[in-house]
């Protein structure tokens, strides 16, 4: 999660101070939950690519 969020947080910045993102229906926890869920099914497929055990 803190990976999400440390890529949300300057995007959110960005997105507010400057002109170089200019959102019309995007919020940023539309963001967050991409990212993370991007990482989190990369993270699973690791896990059965190379069959990682938690045990």
């Amino acid at each position: 999660m803190a990976f999400s969020t440390g890529l949300t947080i300057p995007e959110v910045i960005i997105e507010k101070y400057t002109n170089l993102i200019s959102y019309i229906n995007w919020k940023w926890y539309y963001t967050w939950a991409s990212v993370y869920a991007t990482l989190f099914l990369a993270w699973k497929f690791y896990k059965w690519y190379f069959k990682l055990n938690n045990h």
